[in-house]
This record gives C-alpha cells, sequence and structure tokens, in this order.
C-alpha cells in the first residue's frame, strides 16, 4: 500500500490539518541518510585516530596548534561529509525507478 494511499485511510480529526508528503520525505531522508552517515564517521574517525596519532600529522601542526581535539572534531565532520555524500547518492539510488525494458526493470519475462 502507498503511503498517499495510508493517510488517505487514516480519519482525521477535525481541524487537524492534513499529512505533508514532502516533509515525510525530508524526514525519510534524514532518517536513511543523515544517521547512517554519522554512526559510519564515528567508527572511521575511532579507528583512524586509534592507529594515527593526529599530532604527527603535518597538517594538524599548521592549522590546528597541534590540538588533538580540533583534530578529532574535524576528521569526524569531514568524513561526516562525505558518509553523507554516499548514503545521499544510495539514498536517491534506491528512490528511483527503472524504467520498464531495461536491465533491472520491472518487465516480466516469457
Amino acid at each position: 500500500m502507498s503511503e498517499s494511499k495510508v493517510s488517505a485511510d487514516i480519519p482525521l480529526a477535525s481541524g487537524s490539518p492534513a499529512p505533508d508528503p514532502g516533509r515525510n520525505l525530508f524526514v525519510r531522508c534524514l532518517m536513511q541518510v543523515v544517521w547512517p552517515a554519522f554512526v559510519g564517521a564515528a567508527m572511521t574517525v575511532g579507528l583512524l585516530f586509534s592507529v594515527i596519532d593526529p599530532i604527527q600529522i603535518e597538517w594538524v601542526n599548521v592549522h590546528l596548534a597541534d590540538n588533538r581535539a580540533a583534530a578529532y572534531t574535524v576528521g569526524f565532520l569531514v568524513f561526516w561529509v562525505l558518509f553523507s555524500i554516499t548514503c545521499c547518492m544510495t539514498w536517491y539510488l534506491a528512490i528511483t525507478e527503472t524504467p520498464k525494458g531495461r536491465p533491472g526493470g520491472s518487465q516480466t519475462r516469457r
């Protein structure tokens, strides 16, 4: 059953606004993109900085004044952005349909 059919079958209380499908899509995007990216970035930073001391990286010495906490923060934010981009690409590919007649399409074989 589609989301629009489900929301149409639920009776609305008097005076309550109808559900906004655009808002639902945004919330789903946040749940399916931002949260996995956050978890992936946290694990990657934990693994990376358990092997490499951030003070040994020359970029940290030059720009962050030998501050480990700043290196952890910048590293986490960089990985979070990278993971968000990859999760967003995966989410987009998952919600788009393959045209009929193409490999992976929903055409039945005879």
